[in-house]
């Protein structure tokens, strides 16, 4: 008797695009920055089952492929001001938004200030901010989003 070993097969590939773009803006003691960020990406993943017998193969789902796509674009705005020679003040806004098997916008504020005290060399520094993190794409457009998609499909034809 022969041994015919099934392996798994994947086959994954990214690709990026990208700009980032900042004018900044200095005047006395204000210093303000305003800018834009933009990627896209597209996935592709190939998923299968290499059968090297015919009859390791009965009952298995042909290779399966998913191409995600999607996109960020942000703007923002920051402004930094020397309030004293001891004291720096920040604050800013991001606005974002994703677009990739979902959709999402997102306001991000973010807040600091910095304190030197000279006789003793130190800087203490506060910060208060709030991040968006986009979703990876498989997690968006891959097998658990689809098969929900499916459920909700069938519960809306549902004969009841």
């Amino acid at each position: 008797m022969q041994d015919f070993p099934s392996s798994a097969t994947e086959d994954r590939n990214s690709k990026y695009e990208g700009v980032q773009a900042t004018l900044s803006w200095i005047k006395n003691r204000s210093n303000l920055r305003v800018g834009l960020y933009g990627f896209s990406q597209q996935d592709g993943q190939l998923f299968g089952l290499l059968c090297h017998d015919p009859s390791q193969c009965e009952n298995v789902d042909p290779p399966e492929s998913h191409s995600p796509d999607g996109g960020l674009a942000a703007v923002y705005a920051e402004e930094q001001l020397k309030a004293t020679s001891w004291l720096t003040l920040n604050a800013g806004l991001r606005q974002t938004h994703f677009s990739g098997g979902v959709v999402e916008n997102a306001s991000s504020p973010r807040v600091g200030a910095s304190l030197r005290i000279p006789k003793l060399h130190w800087v203490f520094r506060a910060f208060y901010g709030h991040f968006y993190q986009a979703p990876p794409l498989l997690t968006v457009s891959g097998p658990a989003p689809r098969s929900r998609q499916q459920s909700e499909s069938e519960l809306h034809s549902a004969p009841w």
